[in-house]
Parts: C-alpha cells; structure tokens; sequence
C-alpha cells in the first residue's frame, strides 16, 4: 500500500498478540518462499535479517486518549512502514537478492512473517530475569531439544514433537489436530516390529507450553491458590482445557524429584479463558497418559517477553530425567525405572 509518501505493508495478526507491544518496534521478515526454476518448483526458509519495518505510534499531542484507551484498530493502527518509496515489488525484489535468484528464476508465493528484531537480554540486579521476543513457546522448545539431542538411553523410544499452528487453532496438516503424529507413531512402530498398542499405554506425554506468572501490578487476575512465581520451578498445569490428572501428576513430580529441580502446582482463575494445549489436541488422535507443563512467564503474546532465567535450566534437566526414565503400566500400577 502506498498512500501520504508512505510505503505499507498490508498484514493479518496471527493469533491471539498483545497488540501494544508492537509498536514502535523493529521488525523483521521471514518465512518460506516457493520459487521456480526451470520446470521445478523449489522451497526455501529465508530471513531477511536486517530490521526492515516498524509500526509507529501515534503521538500523545495526536491523540490525548493514548494513555486510556489501549483499543488498536488492527486494520488501521498495525500496519507496519517498510519504506518511503513507491516500489510496489520491493518485497519479491529482497527475495530475490537473499537467495541470489537469476533472471531466468520466478518467485511464485510466500508465507512471510513479521517478528520483532529486539535483542534477548538480562534483567535485574543479578541477572535473575530474560526480557526476550518469542519466549512462548521457544524457552520449552530449547529446553525438550537440548536434553532430547544430549539423551543416549537406547531402551526408549524417545520421541520429540514440535506443531506448526498452535496459536491458530491447530487445525492444519502439520498441527496437534491432525493424524501426523499417530501416522508417525504407526510408523515407528511397524518399522521395529512393536505393538502400537503396548507401546502407547507406556508411554507419557509431556505437552510443555508456557504459562502466567502472577502479575506484581495485578496479583488480583491469579488464582488464589495456585499461584505462578518466576524462578521458583516448572509448573504443573491442572485446567479444564488441559490433560494433567493425578496420574499424570505423580509420575512427572518424581521425575522432578528425581532430576532435584522444583516444581508448583498451577491453575489460571477458573473465570478467566485460557488458550488450549497442543496435549489436549494430540489425545484426540492418540490415547497417552499425557500432562501439562511449562514455566511462568509475563506479558505473554507481546513483542518481548518475561521469564525466570532459572526456570528453562530447570526444564531442561526434567526433560533430560524424563528421556533417562522407563514407564511400565502394568496390573493396574506403574512402575518408574530410572537408568542413572
């Protein structure tokens, strides 16, 4: 779009964002782009790197109601600046110069994707907090693929799940709520000559996603109970919409026990809307013990966010006890052997 000496970039908010916290922020652009070359049709992930847009404000002197009405029009007040020329093909031409695409090459579509260019960094008097973009979910994501890549216990089958399109319902070829993961299960199995059925009722899923820190300006919107603080261990999350129970429960705090981080029970006040878990999703397909976890974070969904800079540490050496451990789901007990 370019309209008033200003080039724009017309976008959709994907999932639920803290609309706030992307303005006045620089924002990248990457995602995956289809290109052809010949008669072959090609992919690529590309990262165009350098800060390229921003979504500015509008200035308090412009409009005097800034400060008490947060409500962002996302057509109008989101639409980030990417330029002030006229160049209406600017985005297929950065295409083209980061994969160095000849002439004879065609850029056919993309997928592209707006992400905030803000650094990570240490918060507090001794470093104890993470101000970062992306933290949800990609803290839990770090910690399960760190001590899944470390992990040599040949007796499991362990197995790390990552979905696509959690934040839009998951309804996609790639998401929780889809076959892919039983189709690979199935799979894994035949290739090795077990039985898919065994094998499911020993095994556990451990859905892990973060969840709300109790707010210091507003400790009211926790539940009274079951509170969240940052730094004070993996949460165990027990929620209409999640898959904990007490089964569930008691297998993953002796895995904690085990692995000597700390753990706290969790639940969001029971009169407010949480987000589903891709666990909850995934046992519509396939019938596993499964829980929900993660750790404490605030100002979730907004351009940076806060964690606990102990909590992913912590998560990572659960995660690395739980790939060392072997269920066995027998005479109506379970047994837990741990290798080390």
């Amino acid at each position: 779009i370019y309209e008033y000496n200003y080039l724009k970039l017309n976008v959709v908010p994907y999932g639920g964002i803290l609309n706030y916290g992307w303005m006045d922020r620089p924002l990248g652009i990457a995602g995956r782009v289809i290109y052809k070359i010949g008669n072959k049709y090609k992919k690529e992930i590309i990262d165009l790197k350098n800060p390229i847009c921003v979504i500015p404000s509008e200035a308090i002197h412009q409009n005097a109601s800034a400060n008490t009405n947060l409500d962002l029009n996302t057509q109008i007040d989101l639409i980030p600046i990417i330029s002030l020329s006229n160049e209406k093909d600017i985005i297929k031409n950065l295409i083209r110069e980061h994969l160095s695409l000849n002439p004879s090459g065609t850029i056919c579509d993309y997928d592209l994707f707006l992400y905030s260019k803000d650094k990570p960094m240490f918060i507090g008097t001794n470093d104890e907090l993470i101000l970062s973009p992306r933290t949800d979910d990609l803290s839990c994501t770090f910690a399960c693929l760190e001590s899944f890549i470390e992990n040599d216990n040949n007796n499991n089958i362990n197995i790390m799940c990552i979905f696509n399109s959690e934040e839009i319902g998951s309804l996609t070829k790639e998401g929780a709520d889809s076959s892919f993961l039983m189709d690979t299960l199935k799979r894994i199995c035949a290739t090795i000559d077990a039985d898919i059925s065994i094998t499911l009722h020993n095994s556990l899923i451990v859905s892990a996603d973060n969840s709300h820190a109790l707010h210091p300006n507003h400790p009211n919107k926790s539940d009274v109970n079951n509170q969240g603080f940052l730094n004070n261990g993996i949460l165990i999350i027990r929620e209409k919409d999640t898959t904990t129970d007490s089964i569930s429960s008691s297998i993953f705090k002796e895995i904690c026990k085990k692995a000597k981080v700390p753990f706290q029970d969790y639940a969001s006040r029971n009169d407010m809307t949480t987000g589903s878990t891709l666990s909850g999703l995934s046992i519509r397909h396939v019938s596993i013990d499964s829980i929900d976890v993660g750790i404490p974070q605030l100002a979730m969904h907004s351009a940076n966010e806060l964690i606990g800079s102990d909590d992913t540490f912590y998560l990572y050496k659960a995660f690395k006890k739980f790939y060392d451990i072997t269920i066995k789901n027998e005479n109506n007990s379970i047994q837990i052997f741990d290798r080390k």
